[in-house]
């Protein structure tokens, strides 16, 4: 500093285009920083600019601004005038270049800390990913049941039909007794189905069993659904002595005829007995239990005309508008009554019970599935409870070396930002 002090009082003027460099060298070499260290803070963006020279030192590169006239550095009107132009610079470049510092920087720092604490890491994250994960699977089911509406059309006006036997106890329903309620005033619809139905299917490939269902004409109807290709069962396909027609599942169709859709026309043999393909449904349709193949309920009609001998049917129906459940209910009672009178060896103490198509699938499992949701739920505030315990234990053994760093140099803003999350 003596050696530097001598040259500025006996060679300014004539050594001032080399002077600048020479004290930029020498306290490069010496580390002596200091003297330039509010000059560094103040121009540390402006690298790029006009008038800069850089060095590099044992703390990064740095850029310092020589005034043009060193000489007149000590007039106030000067120094003060290449203040205010240093500072106005300064402001004009820091703030995109410092937006974009602090951006890569904020973005690196999270992973950093992961990296530098494997041990903690591999906890909250197995703690998080087990409470977050049994929470997913739980809500997804209860969004599929609970939730998430039929994929029909107004599902809340289908209903299901049930008969009350003098036990208390609900059964399906007798084709008798069905043929008297579709005549009911309250029902825009009613159709009936049975699943449980087997069919072998042959003449493609290897033979297979499938399941089926036998439905009314009107079934995908009352539903609101309509095929994906093909056509809908008609009422001249539902009736004994009919040509025998059938409506294929997506999934069937997928897997067995890889979705040609020429297939729909063409005859297939189920139960060793032609069935002409008239439709396919539409992708995950599904009522009650999975079914392959759906057929006309009139072709097996007489299996169910005896009262009280027949193996009883699923009843579906579709509510007018602006009709309740209870009306239509009181409705459908008043016909049993009849009917109790009418045949006394069958339908004593009969009674129908109505319920929605919703309550009717998920009513047994409502409780339970939010049960284990509270549950689940329980598990991820526990987990997020032990990885709150366990910061801090973290902060705890990051002090020293946090209390270290903040001693070996001075602090920035939002460097001392970061040290105080780091330490949380």
């Amino acid at each position: 500093m003596r050696k530097n002090s001598h040259i500025l009082r006996r060679g300014v003027k004539r050594f001032r285009p080399r002077l600048g460099q020479h004290l930029i060298q020498t306290s490069a070499q010496s580390g002596i920083e200091g003297f330039f260290e509010a000059e560094l803070l103040s121009a540390a963006h402006l690298a790029q600019a006009p008038g800069h020279i850089g060095f590099q030192s044992n703390r990064g590169s740095h850029a310092v601004m020589l005034r043009p006239q060193l000489g007149d550095v000590n007039k106030p009107g000067r120094r003060h005038h290449d203040a205010n132009v240093s500072a106005s610079t300064a402001n004009d470049a820091s703030p995109v270049i410092t937006l974009k510092k602090t951006s890569m920087n904020d973005l690196k720092f999270p992973f950093r800390q992961l990296l530098k604490n494997p041990g903690f890491t591999a906890v909250a994250v197995l703690a998080l990913a087990l409470g977050i994960g049994a929470n997913t699977a739980v809500f997804s089911v209860i969004n599929a049941t609970l939730l998430r509406p039929f994929p029909c059309e107004n599902p809340e006006r289908l209903i299901i039909l049930q008969e009350r036997n003098t036990g208390g106890g609900m059964q399906d329903v007798w084709y008798g007794n069905f043929a008297h309620w579709r005549h009911s005033t309250s029902f825009e619809s009613m159709a009936v189905q049975r699943e449980g139905e087997s069919f072998n299917f042959a003449g493609l490939g290897e033979p297979e069993r499938l399941h089926g269902q036998i439905v009314s004409s009107n079934f995908f109807q009352t539903l609101g659904i309509r095929p994906y290709r093909g056509r809908d069962f008609v009422a001249e396909d539902d009736r004994p002595g009919a040509a025998p027609v059938t409506i294929l599942s997506y999934g069937f169709w997928q897997r067995r005829f890889g979705a040609d859709e020429s297939v729909v026309g063409k005859a297939i043999t189920l139960n060793h007995q032609s069935f002409t393909v008239i439709g396919v449904t539409p992708a995950n349709f599904q009522f009650r239990t999975a079914a392959d193949v759906f057929v006309p309920f009139g072709l097996s009609a007489e299996r169910f005309r005896v009262r009280g001998r027949d193996p009883g049917v699923g009843v579906v129906a579709r509510l007018k508008p602006a009709v309740s459940i209870a009306q239509a209910e009181s409705e459908l009672n008043v016909i049993a009554v009849r009917l109790e009178q009418e045949h006394p060896e069958t339908n004593t103490g009969k009674r129908v019970r109505l319920e929605s198509l919703h309550e009717s699938f998920v009513g047994g499992t409502r409780l339970s599935l939010l049960t284990l949701l509270g549950a689940v739920g329980l598990v991820l505030f526990i987990a997020c409870a032990n990885v709150a315990n366990l910061l801090p234990v973290r902060s705890t053994a990051n002090k020293p070396v946090w209390m270290s760093k903040r001693q070996s140099r001075p602090a920035r803003p939002e460097s001392l930002a970061r040290r105080i999350v780091e330490c949380r």
